[in-house]
């Protein structure tokens, strides 16, 4: 009797799962007592960070979780910049690009530019997808002829989201 009350309770399950979860980030609770399921999904972690320093330099880190992914929504930056030989005020400039070097702890290391485009999004996932990574983050551009530039200055927001790797 005990048995037959286990199995029909769920108990025991199907045997189909192997005992992985079918969804990543939501949980799942079921009330036998009352016969409801609720259903929580994970809110996302949206992280915001600016950097500023020396033109060519690492402005931003971003750290990775294995089984995570790091999906930036968003960048600016400037640079400072006067024609050389002056002493005249600095001024800001558009930045033409983000360098982003991947470094992860396989081996495996990327390097990819992401253009800077008003009328677009800066919407983009970063490589190394589910490892455990280092993401640096710098700015390039703008590259005048006969122009100095001093500091740079970035602000990103990015998602960090749980990933299932196969």
């Amino acid at each position: 009797m005990l048995s037959a009350l286990i199995v029909f309770s769920g108990c025991i399950g199907t045997g189909t799962t192997n005992g992985e979860d079918d969804d990543v980030g939501t949980t799942v609770i079921n009330n036998y007592y009352n016969n409801t399921t609720n259903v929580i999904e994970n809110t996302p972690e949206y992280i915001t960070d600016t950097g500023l320093g020396p033109k060519g330099t690492i402005l931003i880190t971003i750290n990775q979780s294995a089984n995570t992914a790091i999906h930036i929504l968003d960048w600016s930056g400037t640079s400072e910049g006067r024609q050389s030989g002056t002493t005249g005020n600095w001024t800001e400039h558009q930045v033409a690009s983000l360098r982003v070097n991947t470094n992860c702890t396989n081996g495996m290391v990327w390097g990819e530019t992401l253009s800077y485009n008003t009328d677009s999004s800066n919407d983009q996932w970063l490589a190394g997808t589910g490892l455990e990574c280092t993401h640096s983050l710098t700015t390039q551009g703008p590259n005048y002829i006969g122009w100095e530039f001093n500091d740079s200055w970035m602000s990103a927001i990015y998602q960090i989201s749980p990933v299932v790797v196969a």
